[in-house]
């Protein structure tokens, strides 16, 4: 017995009011699910890889005056969006490097660093943590929310 004579009896029992076909819809929404299920798990990827990287950059643009030197003459060079990609990997490291020198004086840039920071990695975590966590739990509440929606406008 193959596909289309599994979907031909499926369809005989179905009711066809003439408003949808039903077995389409679930194939679409399983499509939907699959494709957003891809999405989240990219982005948590990303996320998983980007924060420690960005981390390792920011805390070498820190601690090695070579590196900080190097990074300054680059941002000078560059102009539009990649000047704005290297503010964005190193942002919290020069505001770090800044306060140390005006506002935070006596304190250590390693530690006005990680109050900066801290805030960006448990962001990071709760994010991974809902998504992997209860994101599924939550997924399927709202597919049956829109199941639900669905069955009540048909």
């Amino acid at each position: 017995m193959g596909t289309d004579e599994i979907i031909a009896e499926l369809e005989s029992y179905l009711d066809n009011d003439g408003y949808a076909d039903y077995i389409t819809m679930i194939e679409g929404l399983g499509l939907v699910g699959g494709i957003a299920g891809i999405i989240v798990g990219l982005l948590v990827v990303l996320i998983i890889v980007a924060v420690p990287i960005v981390s390792a950059i920011e805390l070498l643009y820190l601690n090695i005056p070579a590196i900080q030197d190097t990074f300054e003459n680059i941002s000078n060079k560059l102009t539009g969006k990649r000047q704005n990609l290297l503010g964005l990997v190193l942002r919290d490291a020069r505001l770090a490097v800044k306060l140390s020198k005006t506002s935070e004086i006596g304190h250590s840039v390693g530690y006005i660093y990680l109050k900066l920071k801290l805030k960006t990695i448990i962001l990071s975590v709760l994010i991974v943590a809902m998504i992997l966590g209860p994101g599924q739990f939550l997924l399927g509440l709202a597919s049956d929310l829109v199941s639900d929606i669905v069955s009540a406008i048909l």
